[in-house]
């Protein structure tokens, strides 16, 4: 099968097309990491979903600063609508788990205090590894806190590189992912606890960044790189399926090749979506990803992500966080389904418009 003409791509809407099958590959990999999370034989650690949600991530912020006209004052809209997308999904869970908390115990809990502040504040990754909270509803917390951060990071990088050729700042941002991952072998090297090593902040910082060089590149890949990126996407989505199948062995590899996977996870993930976006991928991987299912799932991950975790722990688990068979599971996913698609209704959606009632365009970082 061979790629797309270049002529047809420049008739097509590249911008509806590019983003509806990164939604789908954003509803795939919140998928994955939910369903990892929720300890689905087959499916334990739900780090491959995380990976490939921050390559998502790190493409989407940084492609739509490069999308904006050199010297057009973009910081100010751009941190509004960062903080519009992820501010009221957090500040419901957070205000959530504490009147949660309050009517099973009759206080607001130290720990369950603690947590929720450190939430808010982004630093709960931080607290966890150090030991100074222990609030399992907000779990999951420090990897938004990581994307947001990397919001920052992604304004002065395109700052920085975007008068650079391409290719050049491509390199630049790949070579930092490649530090973040020589730095993460170093510190397991140095006796660091797996569980603790995963949850820094920067641990995953490698996806993020490997997706802003995606970013960096798409525009400027020529015909015969097209070819090579159609030749290489569906072995690409072969290895992710059988990474996703290797990683109940995770637990029982040795340390340095728990923390090997996760990088590869990611270069994968970029060359996917890298794939993607170029319409570069063939026709049958495009069009399941732009499937209106998992463009949907899509749309909600950051909802998904940031409920389904204290839902499990504090309505259905009683507490108690592990998977106790599908009936648990099955009350999981029914009520997450519920909570999320509320939240984005009612939430999600309503303070989003309200924040951004100034600025009516539909494009998002």
């Amino acid at each position: 099968m061979a790629a797309e003409p270049i002529e047809r791509q420049r008739r097509a809407r590249p911008t509806d097309r590019r983003r509806a099958a990164l939604d789908g590959f954003r509803g795939l990999a919140i998928v994955a990491f939910v369903a990892g999370h929720l300890h689905v034989p087959g499916l334990a650690g739900g780090w491959i979903g995380l990976d490939l949600l921050l390559v998502t991530s790190g493409f989407s912020v940084t492609a739509w600063l490069l999308d904006r006209t050199p010297g057009e004052p973009v910081a100010r809209r751009y941190l509004l609508r960062r903080i519009a997308l992820v501010l009221p999904v957090v500040v419901a869970v957070v205000l959530f788990a504490l009147i949660w908390s309050y009517v099973q115990d009759g206080e607001f809990t130290p720990s369950v205090r603690a947590a929720a502040l450190a939430s808010v504040a982004q630093v709960y990754g931080i607290a966890r590894v150090f030991g100074s909270v222990d609030g399992r509803a907000f779990d999951t917390l420090w990897a938004v806190g990581l994307e947001f951060q990397f919001s920052l990071v992604a304004l002065l990088l395109v700052g920085v590189l975007r008068r650079r050729p391409a290719r050049r700042a491509a390199a630049t941002v790949a070579a930092l992912a490649f530090v973040a991952m020589v730095a993460r072998l170093a510190m397991v090297g140095a006796g660091g606890a797996p569980v603790d090593v995963m949850v820094l902040p920067w641990f995953h910082a490698d996806g993020l960044l490997l997706g802003a060089a995606a970013a960096f590149v798409h525009r400027r890949v020529a015909v015969d790189e097209r070819q090579r990126l159609y030749r290489a996407t569906v072995p690409a989505l072969g290895l992710l399926a059988a990474a996703v199948v290797a990683i109940p062995a995770w637990f029982s590899w040795p340390v340095a090749s728990v923390v090997a996977v996760v990088p590869l996870v990611s270069i994968v993930g970029a060359v996917t979506v890298l794939s993607v976006v170029t319409r570069s991928a063939p026709a049958t991987v495009t069009r399941v990803l732009a499937w209106p299912g998992l463009r949907g799932i899509g749309r909600r991950s950051l909802g998904l992500y940031v409920w389904h975790h204290p839902i499990g722990v504090m309505l259905v688990g009683g507490g108690v966080d592990r998977w106790q068979g599908y009936g648990m599971l099955g009350r999981q996913v029914a009520l997450t389904i519920v909570v999320v698609m509320a939240s984005y209704e009612f939430v999600e959606r309503p303070v989003r418009a309200l924040l951004l009632r100034s600025d009516p365009r539909s494009d998002r970082p």
